[in-house]
């Protein structure tokens, strides 16, 4: 998703309005944890390959 849909999305359907800051500290914050779920994804299938 786009950042400016996102931004987009988060205020319309949102009771409470928020900053691009807070969307965009929102969004980093997101992709921490998509590259640790991945991070672990790969190593979990690494270790089933070699086991």
């Amino acid at each position: 998703m786009e950042l400016e849909k996102a931004k987009t999305d988060l205020k319309e359907e949102s009771k409470k309005k928020y900053t691009d800051q807070e969307i965009t500290e929102l969004m980093q914050q997101l992709n921490v944890f998509a590259d640790i779920i991945v991070a672990y994804l790969v190593k979990e299938n690494y270790d089933n390959e070699h086991e």
